[in-house]
């Protein structure tokens, strides 16, 4: 892997540069992640898990915190995989942390990414740079993903795919609860119809009761 911090690089990183993202895509950006709040349950701090490319744009992680920060209004932790380490070259990269992925087997940065984004309780924000590869993972359930565009940085909006399977989920919920709720007052019924029996119960035996007192009380006279 390169050394990030050699600041002899000619390539000028973000850090060199104003940020390039306006209002209104920062803007976007913080809806479609409270999309993913509201119906993911994704809290901060952020977990970002990011690919080989997309780490070599930065001189640390620091720096890729400072402007999701400016963008998201969120903090954020930078992660990459054991697989995308060493496609970077297995070196060291300031802050960055990293995801112990469970392959037999070291794969491409890619492949390693799309496998762990198909895990829906890993709760990744996922960053890359190529608009190909953002879409495919879009396509997963929860899975929010940071497109860098030339020096663009964005949240991307939910895909129809996504938006479709938070409305079946929430129904599901929706249903869920109806139907406890249903259980309930089932249940509250049915007590409250024993209940009632045993009221009556109790009267009509006190009645019976107080009868047979009453018939003794005659017999005597």
């Amino acid at each position: 892997m390169p050394n990030m911090n050699d600041n002899s690089e000619e390539k000028p990183f973000f850090n060199d540069w104003l940020y390039a993202e306006s209002r209104s895509q920062n803007r976007i950006s913080r809806q479609a992640l409270q999309f993913y709040q509201t119906n993911y349950g994704f809290k901060q701090p952020l977990n970002v898990m990011c690919s080989s490319r997309f780490l070599q744009k930065w001189r640390s992680a620091g720096e890729i915190e400072q402007r999701l920060s400016s963008v998201l209004a969120e903090k954020a932790v930078i992660w990459a995989s054991n697989c995308i380490v060493q496609e970077l070259g297995g070196g060291g990269y300031d802050g960055l942390k990293v995801y112990s992925c469970d392959h037999q087997s070291s794969m491409s940065g890619k492949s390693c990414i799309s496998q762990i984004a198909k895990q829906q309780s890993s709760k990744l924000v996922f960053a890359t740079d190529n608009l190909y590869f953002s879409k495919k993972l879009l396509k997963l359930a929860g899975v929010p993903v940071l497109l860098l565009k030339n020096t663009v940085l964005m949240l991307m909006k939910p895909s129809r795919a996504q938006r479709q399977f938070a409305k079946a989920e929430a129904e599901a919920q929706k249903a869920e609860a109806e139907e406890f709720a249903k259980q309930r007052k089932r249940k509250a019924g049915k007590a409250e119809a024993e209940e009632f029996g045993k009221q009556r119960k109790r009267k009509a035996g006190k009645a019976e009761a107080e009868e047979f007192a009453k018939q003794r009380k005659r017999k005597s006279h």
